[in-house]
């Protein structure tokens, strides 16, 4: 989060490459998608990341990480996370 707040203070342009495993998805029973997964629910179509399922407290700290780092980019109006 330290990280997080001083690129938005110093420069929200600045990329941020962050290092994930396949850990954070664990094992679906479908494939697992690149990042998003378009998901249609009673009649409503929306376009949302895919679903993480870790296996260990290790790749639920990665999953913390990617997600607030996708929620900083959502509130902060940043580029999309790739």
């Amino acid at each position: 989060m330290n990280l997080l707040f001083a690129i938005a203070d110093i420069n929200p342009a600045i990329h941020l490459v962050k290092l994930g495993t396949m850990g954070e998805y664990g094992s679906p029973n479908i494939d697992i998608e690149e990042g998003f997964i378009e998901i249609t629910h009673k009649g409503r179509t929306d376009v949302l990341p895919f679903p993480k399922q870790p296996n260990s407290f290790y790749h639920l700290s990665k999953v913390h990480d990617s997600h607030n780092i996708q929620f900083c980019c959502r509130i902060w109006d940043c580029a999309r996370p790739i």
